[in-house]
């Protein structure tokens, strides 16, 4: 979320620089209207994409009083290598995803804050299903409304309740 935000705060300040410019180049007519063409084109995509930012208030609403909504916890692992040989180090993501298809991604940066962050699921989100698969992600794109069903008859259902640390 954090990245999102700085990316639209860095989109707004580029789209702002273009239009002043072509504001400032006002005697050419050419190059006005492709600054502030140039500039507006940005500044549009910097507003569309964090009007889909949601605050940390939502998020600790929906766990708290809305928890049926989120179905999902992805793990994503991202190793972190040089030269495809070296790795410098590993990042520990869960994806926390929601029945009308929103997401919060969360960053476990130490083996405290990954225990702290299971202890949390278990307690307050023990239906949601927590795994991955090709198939999975396919399942839910399909389906969020009988997710938890379509993969309770299909076999594949792992509650966090269920997930033993």
């Amino acid at each position: 979320m954090t990245e999102t935000i700085l990316a639209s705060v860095g989109i707004t300040f580029l789209s702002g620089f273009l239009i002043y410019t072509g504001i400032a180049m006002l005697h050419s007519s050419l190059w006005f209207i492709l600054l502030v063409l140039l500039g507006l084109i940005p500044l549009s995509l910097a507003i569309l994409f964090s009007s889909g930012v949601k605050s940390s208030e939502y998020w600790i609403n929906v766990v708290k009083n809305k928890s049926g909504n989120i179905i999902w916890i992805k793990p994503i692992s991202v190793k972190h290598t040089v030269g495809l040989i070296i790795t410098l180090y590993n990042e520990n993501k869960f994806q926390l995803l929601t029945i009308d298809g929103k997401n919060l991604t969360i960053n476990c940066t130490s083996e405290e804050a990954k225990r702290d962050f299971f202890e949390g699921i278990k307690k307050h989100l023990p239906h949601a299903h927590i795994g991955y698969s090709p198939q999975i992600l396919e399942l839910y794109y399909a389906d969020r409304i009988n997710f938890i069903s379509i993969l309770q008859k299909n076999n594949a259902y792992t509650p966090v309740r269920a997930f033993d640390l």
